[in-house]
């Protein structure tokens, strides 16, 4: 049931600087907060010692009103913990300026205020963060797909919550817990940019722990955020007994190839030459000369998370699991309606799948060589289908067919070093197995003469057999 090319593309930019290795701390956003002694609360009112109204009181004490959908104590919670630790000051709300002064937690969280609230059993958040690349895409969708089943087992997803307890705006599914995640992500981020923190979102997830439900969240957006935004989110969560980090592991060079597929897939026609002439063999080379793993890669998002969170699940897609079910019926505590309707529906949720580049590459050059013209982007596809349909079906070739350029040795020793560091370090007991060592160098060997490779655009066409196909295509 799991494809490993799913995403979703518009969460984040994949194009964002990365750091080298994992658990760099990154400078705080915004101006210096608060602390929680200096919050103002406002006095008790012993006439009435509802949370209700204990909530409502200090939202309107600090903001001037009262929201009228804040009815429970999570609004309180989520209040003390993001205006003080995370966004801010509310007199600079307004502001735009981004200072580079870290965020601190000063005081211990008041778990008084969950207290108040009686639940028949531990409340558990549990937190997917992808990262990009890992089939992230596919957790969201099956999500939505077995969202009844979710909710007979406990769960909630803040988007759910808003349009169902609050009759809110609708949110789709995978929309709106990107919109949750970009909360605690830097606002310089592009992620942040392109899908904005929706403070609704946070609202309806502290309600969800004050009222005893657990909450689900799965976005790859979370494999931006730095030591702050984890931070942030760390104290936000508490609300809940238990929180769950669950993050996937992808082998370094096939994670790396489809992170590449993804941000060249989106190519235009007008796009520059210097975007047609990126390839994978330019991406690696790139982080050769860096010395770099790329931040968004499972073992520099668990280096990160390992600092704010003490229950982190690790899911190996390698293990030849159903890494669905996996999370589904052995990660998530009981979620057990979930998990019989995942094992009984035999369909096949993939979302995102790669795209074939190499026949985009060659079409193109074609047409920079005066082979063919080529107008728009519709014409561009077509072009694309054209070669892929003559080679693989007239021709009975693949891909793998056409004359390649692959990494140089020193480059290749590079990324088979990385990759088994890393696989080694993430989990060194599977690593040990005969599908881990063993099994890593023999799909690397087998990459390294595919996936990590590029079109030898002058090459193919010293054959008169693609110079013929374009200039006799209609």
């Amino acid at each position: 049931m799991m494809d490993p090319e799913n995403t979703n593309q518009a969460s984040a930019d994949l194009n964002a600087q990365d750091t080298p290795t994992h658990g760099t701390k990154n400078k705080g956003i915004g101006p210096t907060p608060k602390t929680y002694s200096s919050l103002k609360v406002p006095p008790e009112d012993h006439s009435d010692p509802s949370a209700l109204k204990k909530a409502r009181a200090t939202v309107a004490y600090w903001t001037g009103k009262t929201p009228r959908s804040f009815h429970m104590v999570g609004a309180l919670a989520i209040l003390l913990i993001l205006f003080v630790v995370y966004m801010p000051n509310l007199e600079d709300a307004a502001s735009s300026e981004i200072s580079d002064t870290p965020y601190s937690l000063d005081q211990p969280y008041d778990e008084t205020v969950s207290e108040s609230v009686e639940s028949s059993r531990k409340t558990t958040a549990v937190i997917h963060m992808g990262p990009h690349k890992t089939g992230s895409s596919t957790v969201q969708v099956m999500s939505e797909s077995y969202m009844n089943e979710l909710k007979e087992d406990g769960y909630h997803i803040p988007c759910d919550w808003v349009q169902d307890i609050w009759d809110g705006q609708t949110f789709y599914n995978e929309q709106g817990m990107v919109e949750f995640a970009t909360c605690f992500v830097n606002p310089k981020n592009q992620a942040r940019i392109t899908g904005p923190c929706v403070f609704e979102m946070l609202l309806a997830g502290a309600e969800m722990g004050a009222e005893g439900k657990d909450m689900f969240v799965s976005a790859e957006t979370f494999d931006v955020s730095d030591d702050d935004g984890l931070k942030a989110l760390s104290a936000y969560l508490k609300i809940f007994d238990e929180t769950i980090v669950v993050v996937f592991y992808r082998r370094y060079f096939d994670w790396l190839a489809s992170v590449d597929n993804q941000q060249r897939k989106t190519r235009k026609l007008k796009d520059s030459e210097d975007v047609w002439d990126k390839s994978i063999v330019s991406f690696i080379e790139d982080l050769y000369s860096r010395d770099e793993i790329k931040d968004k890669h499972t073992y520099n998002l668990v280096g990160r998370v390992e600092k704010h969170f003490d229950n982190l699940e690790l899911v190996n897609m390698h293990n030849e699991k159903d890494n669905n079910e996996e999370l589904f019926c052995e990660v998530m505590p009981h979620a057990d309606h979930t998990c019989e309707a995942l094992k009984s529906n035999e369909e096949e949720i993939y979302y995102n799948p790669r795209v074939e580049l190499i026949y985009g590459d060659l079409a193109y050059n074609a047409m920079k060589k005066g082979l063919i013209e080529i107008e728009n982007d519709q014409q561009l596809d077509a072009t694309s289908s054209a070669v892929q349909e003559y080679q693989e079906e007239t021709l009975g070739l693949t891909k793998y067919d056409f004359p390649l350029i692959c990494l140089s040795p020193e480059v290749e020793e590079w990324l088979l070093d990385t990759s088994l560091m890393i696989e080694e370090t993430l989990v060194p007991e599977f690593f040990k197995t005969s599908l881990g060592e063993e099994a890593l160098r023999a799909s690397f060997a087998e990459h390294a003469k595919t996936d990590l490779c590029k079109l030898d655009v002058e090459e193919a066409f010293s054959d008169d057999l693609w110079v013929d196909f374009f200039t006799t295509l209609e």
